[in-house]
């Protein structure tokens, strides 16, 4: 039950026919046709051999996707100790982990959990059961319920529950198979043993990265009780179209990414076997549990997994929105740069997370004139504070702070940041007068796990009786008894200083990158304010002309920063310019044509535009790509060929509501079976986006300053003086 949406859409049971799809995300697909030449493309509808790709929404254990491929063998499902007597350093890393603590003897999970099936009732709380609880889902004599008196709701993630799956996919919720077959033991000096016991539990879905990405992507659905369907949790998606998996569809990145897989970031290898401590962000259950081992393999995954860096803006050159408020004003932007996180940072579920930048600004004599995130750490409780995370509503606008999965809506804005990429926060202050300067500014990334409103939540709920009969249980069952009263560890991802009046530099990085990534993170910005990250791109381009170690890739980077805020601004004949500029610097790479694309999307000029998708999606298959080239193609009625592009897309993103829409589409216009395009109208009916979100999102605005204030992207955060 981790969620934390990126947008709103609706789902619901389209037919029978895709309930009992027998595999999972399966899709329909008969060859097609060869495409028709495009000097000879018709007008008006063709015949297409593509049958409707659709969604697939569980079987026997829905709304989870999870299958058993026979009885479930509870017995060999909760062993763990077998496994000890071989693998002993292993099952001790997992005790500590949040695999092993992945079910009910979680306090935060219970509580997430509790309420859902309270809402919701057991059938459809197996959407949280299939990844966090597969030894109640599975097991078909014990019934799925908040009671933490078995055995099976304490064994979470257990060895079984990876090393038994025979098949996986990334559809998320649970999309995986599960065998049932006898484990073979070996015997020592019999190398066949060994060789049959590697083969049980070492099946090739094991290796494949859709194993982790069959639960740690996940999607609310009507099947489990929404109203519309929400993408939550996907660690998948910004992997997937990130430069740490090679893929350079949005832009040109820097040579020597290293490539990245769930298992490398993850389970490091460590004493000659890869780590199973599963190590993330998740400090507060490691000291919850007093784990140190556990803790310190946290810290060394969030400590410079981010960075950061100021900006102190010239105080003649001060934007109107700083300006305007004060004649005494000074500003600054810290931009917050996602290193090394090949997902969202921080990732997991974003509604939960709190990870905040504290400043701190001094006068001459080191006394704080104005202060930022302080007291967040102290209280939880300091408005405007920026934190990085997702803040949720339910219908009625109102923000979901303790994981209440059934009244989640919509996000009402998204601080996270994707691979690669970078946040601009804004401050500025109105110095008072007599204030002695250069003024210090510093400024640290810090982290802990939870949002301090469930945490003492949870603290609360342990004191009850039922919440010590819990922790009972789990001390009987795990070994140990999680106190969720200790104060949360807080750890420092990231620092940087600078002063009024004094350029400023970073260590391990060169000043035009600096620029560049600031532009990055400007590029975030309003509409009416973009032509900031102009200036910022133009003063790494000058920076590069002045270098003379830059080549032909950094400065391509740079141009292609610029052409980015060209297409934004409607400079369409410009933009295409910069574009392929940067494209002789870098031959053949598909940001360019990409990047093209999208600059003749925004005047209409559709044809030039799927001509670019086109090389783009020939150089880096991409579901973005997809998408906007079916809708491009569809533009121009052109429907097989948006249909076939659709359905590219659709193979990697089943759900996505731009490329069923295309799909629907492309049905109405071509000479099909009705059946056919029912099947592709109700699969959009189901999935398309949400409508209500906008109106949710203003009744939060509307209702809650701070709400409203976070939603517009770099906004300005004024200082309170101390003095």
């Amino acid at each position: 039950m981790i969620w934390a949406g990126v947008f709103a859409l609706i789902l619901g049971a389209c037919s029978e026919r895709r309930q009992k799809n027998p595999e999972v995300s399966q899709q329909t697909t008969v060859e097609t046709k060869k495409p028709v030449a495009k000097e000879a493309r018709p007008a008006g509808p063709t015949t297409t051999e593509l049958a409707p790709k659709v969604p697939f929404e569980g079987d026997d254990f829905r709304p989870a996707l999870s299958k058993i491929d026979g009885k479930f063998p509870k017995k060999q499902f909760l062993d763990t100790q077998s496994c000890k007597e071989c693998h002993a350093e292993i099952v001790s890393e997992w005790g500590d982990s949040m695999h092993s603590f992945a079910s009910l003897s979680n306090n935060i999970y219970f509580k997430s959990f509790e309420s859902f099936i309270k809402d919701r009732g057991e059938e459809k709380t197996r959407f949280c059961a299939g990844c966090h609880d597969p030894a109640l889902m599975f097991d078909p004599d014990t019934k799925l319920a908040a009671d933490t008196s078995t055995e099976s709701a304490h064994l979470g993630i257990g060895c079984e529950s990876c090393h038994g799956i025979s098949k996986s996919a990334p559809a998320g919720n649970g999309s995986y198979v599960q065998m049932t077959s006898p484990i073979p033991i070996p015997v020592d000096g019999d190398d066949e043993s060994l060789k049959k016991h590697l083969a049980r539990v070492g099946s090739p879905a094991l290796r494949a990265q859709n194993l982790c990405l069959s639960c740690h992507r996940g999607t609310l659905t009507p099947t489990m009780g929404h109203d519309i369907v929400l993408p939550g949790l996907d660690e998948l998606g910004p992997w997937r179209d990130s430069a740490f998996n090679g893929n350079q569809t949005v832009r040109i990145h820097e040579v020597g990414i290293p490539q990245e897989t769930c298992v490398s970031c993850h389970m490091p290898k460590v004493d000659g076997h890869a780590s199973h401590r599963f190590a993330g962000g998740h400090s507060t259950f490691a000291a919850m549990i007093d784990a140190k081992d556990q803790l310190e393999a946290v810290r060394a995954q969030l400590e410079g997994a981010a960075s950061l860096d100021i900006f102190v803006m010239d105080e003649e050159k001060l934007p109107t929105s700083i300006s305007r408020k004060s004649e005494r004003a000074m500003g600054f932007d810290v931009v917050i740069f996602n290193e090394r996180v090949a997902h969202k940072f921080p990732g997991g579920a974003k509604d939960l997370r709190d990870t905040w930048v504290e400043v701190q600004v001094k006068d001459a004599d080191g006394a704080v004139l104005a202060t930022s995130g302080v007291e967040h750490a102290k209280t939880g409780k300091e408005d405007y504070a920026y934190i990085l995370h997702v803040r949720l509503a339910s219908e009625d606008g109102a923000t979901q702070r303790e994981h209440d999965v059934s009244h989640f809506r919509t996000p009402v804005y998204d601080h996270s940041i994707d691979p690669r990429d970078a946040a601009v926060v804004r401050y500025a202050l109105a110095v008072p007068e007599g204030v002695k300067g250069p003024l210090q500014i510093d400024a640290r990334l810090r982290h802990r796990r939870l949002g301090e409103k469930i945490y003492d939540a949870l603290c609360e709920s342990s004191k009850t009786p039922e919440g010590k009969k819990r922790t009972a249980d789990t001390k009987k069952y795990k070994g140990v008894a999680p106190d969720p009263c200790i104060p949360q560890p807080i750890i420092d991802i990231a620092s940087a200083s600078a002063s009024t009046g004094k350029a400023t530099s970073r260590d391990g990085i060169e000043a035009w990158e600096r620029y560049y990534r600031y532009g990055l993170g400007l590029l975030h910005h309003v509409q009416e304010n973009i032509g900031e990250a102009r200036v910022a791109f133009n003063k790494a381009r000058e920076l590069l002309d002045e270098s003379t170690t830059a080549d032909e890739r950094q400065r391509a980077m740079v141009i292609q920063g610029l052409a980015k805020v060209s297409s934004r601004q409607g400079r369409t004949e410009e933009a295409v310019g910069l574009f392929e500029e940067a494209g002789k610097l870098v031959p053949d790479h598909p940001s360019t044509y990409y990047g093209i694309g999208e600059t003749y999307m925004r005047v209409w000029k559709f044809e030039q535009a799927s001509d670019a998708f086109e090389k783009a999606a020939s150089l880096q298959p991409d579901a973005r790509v997809y998408q906007r080239w079916a809708i491009a193609l569809g533009s121009q009625q052109r429907s097989a060929e948006a249909l076939e592009v659709a359905q590219k897309g659709l193979a990697l993103e089943s759900r996505n509501p731009h490329l069923l829409r295309s799909q629907m589409l492309a049905y109405r216009g071509l000479d099909v079976s009705e059946e056919w395009k029912k099947m592709a109208s109700e699969a959009f009916d189901v999935y398309q986006r949400d409508t209500k979100a906008p109106h949710v999102r203003d009744r939060c605005s509307a209702e809650n300053e701070v709400c409203r204030a976070e939603r517009t992207p770099i906004g300005v955060r004024w200082l309170k003086s101390s003095r």
